[in-house]
This record gives structure tokens, sequence and C-alpha cells, in this order.
């Protein structure tokens, strides 16, 4: 057999595409998780034997209520930062407005000096 050949893709079956139209869902998902149980085996040894659903809704349970703790404790450190943000805008607000009444100050002395020096 030629070597080109080889390579050309296989023609399939029109039951067998039927087939596979009718039950694409199942046959992704099943593709997903031998997918997922062949990375298991790699990472663990593939003479180790795959976790029990208990031991799985157990892990899960602690990694769901790690989750709550944590998200609370975003909720507030979150809350925290906002105020500081709005303390921050004050602060900015108010030196702003130093900084404005400063060179208001300079300005009327520039021109209360040059009517002096123009008077004279």
């Amino acid at each position: 057999m030629p070597r080109q050949k080889m390579f050309l893709p296989r023609i399939k079956h029109p039951a067998t595409i039927e087939f596979y139209e009718a039950h694409r869902d199942m046959l992704v998902l099943r593709s997903a998780a031998k997918k997922a149980f062949d990375a298991y085996k790699k990472e663990n040894g593939s003479d180790k034997k795959l976790p029990r659903i208990s031991e799985l809704n157990t892990e899960y349970a602690i990694l769901l209520e790690r989750k709550k703790s944590s998200y609370a404790e975003y909720r507030k450190t979150k809350s925290e930062m906002q105020d500081w943000l709005v303390a921050q805008k004050i602060v900015q607000e108010i030196l702003k407005e130093d900084e404005q009444k400063k060179e208001q100050l300079h300005e009327q002395e520039v021109r209360q000096e040059e009517n002096r020096q123009s008077s004279r």
C-alpha cells in the first residue's frame, strides 16, 4: 500500500455517522471522562485505584466550606478596600481645594503687588 493512502481519512459508514450524531453528547462526556481518568492514572500511577465517591464527596465538602469562609473574608477585605478608596478620594479633594486656595491667595498677592507697583 502506498504511503500516501495510509494517511487519508477513513470513509465512515452512514449508520456509524447516524449513531454518532444521535449519541454525540454521551460520547463527548465519555471521551472527556476517559481523558480525565487517564490523566489521573498517569499522575498517580496506573496501579492506584480511583478514589471512592464518599471520599470525593468529603473532599468536595471540605473545599466548599473553605471556599465559603474565604469568600466571607474576601467580601470583608473588599469592603475595607472600598472604604479606603472613598477616604483617599476625600483626602484628594481636600488637598485639591487647599491647593486651589493657595493658588488664589498667591494670585491675589501678585495682583496686590502689581497694583502697588503700578500706583507708585
